[in-house]
């Protein structure tokens, strides 16, 4: 039992980390930034990600999310516990808490992804419960 929690743990953090990064990567490929931005520079970094148009945010956000999501899965189908549906997206929270805190993002990107971590988080047990009961037969 402590294997299998330790294993939910494990694998909800390895995919949270996977997902987000991949579509971090994506992201930069599919919003480049400009020549010669140094990301290490606290005002660049705040000038770049106020300019991002909205269908970077939007991406960023997708990301995020399926992060939050996918994380929420593994844990949930290691463990076939709800709790461990929570260890992905929780960790997922972090890293959104932290990247708006270092990072300006607007108002609406931060909402979104504070909510996500909880959605999936809350969704993932009822949508594979659901899934497992099978649908209702009627006579």
């Amino acid at each position: 039992m402590i294997l299998k929690a330790v294993l939910a743990v494990l694998a909800a953090v390895l995919a949270n980390v996977l997902i987000v990064t991949l579509s971090e990567r994506g992201l930069t490929a599919l919003f480049p930034p400009a020549p010669g931005l140094d990301l290490n520079d606290p005002a660049q970094l705040k000038a770049f990600a106020q300019s991002m148009p909205v269908g970077a945010l939007a991406t960023l956000l997708a990301g995020w999310s399926a992060g939050a999501f996918g994380s929420a899965l593994a844990g949930y189908l290691v463990a076939r516990r709800t709790w461990a549906a929570w260890v992905g997206p929780m960790f997922n929270l972090l890293g959104v808490v932290m990247s708006i805190t270092m990072i300006p993002h607007p108002l609406w990107v931060a909402v979104i992804g504070l909510i996500m971590p909880f959605v999936s988080g809350w969704s993932v047990p009822r949508l594979l419960a659901r899934k497992a009961e099978g649908p209702e037969v009627q006579v």
